[in-house]
């Protein structure tokens, strides 16, 4: 019937800021069970584990650059484009 497809493709997991300095803010409307920091060369600077809806992260030491933040929820990864 289609109907399971529709809340897949919209996502509900918001980052902000974006560009970010010192911390970001995820939620989302599922459980984030961890969150994986990825640079533009794919190396991972950050895992975090989680079980919340919304969870700060940290980014005092990271380098200014762009990122990719994977995201784990009891609904799949989300991968999100994320400047510093």
């Amino acid at each position: 019937n289609g109907a399971g497809l529709a809340n897949a493709s919209k996502s509900a997991l918001k980052v902000a800021p974006n560009p970010f300095e010192q911390q970001f803010t995820i939620s989302a409307a599922e459980l984030i069970e961890a969150i994986t920091l990825r640079d533009a060369q794919g190396k991972v600077v950050l895992q975090q584990q989680a079980n919340s809806n919304q969870l700060e992260v940290e980014t005092a030491s990271l380098q200014s650059g762009v990122y990719f933040l994977e995201v784990l929820t009891t609904n799949g990864i989300e991968l999100v484009k994320v400047v510093k």
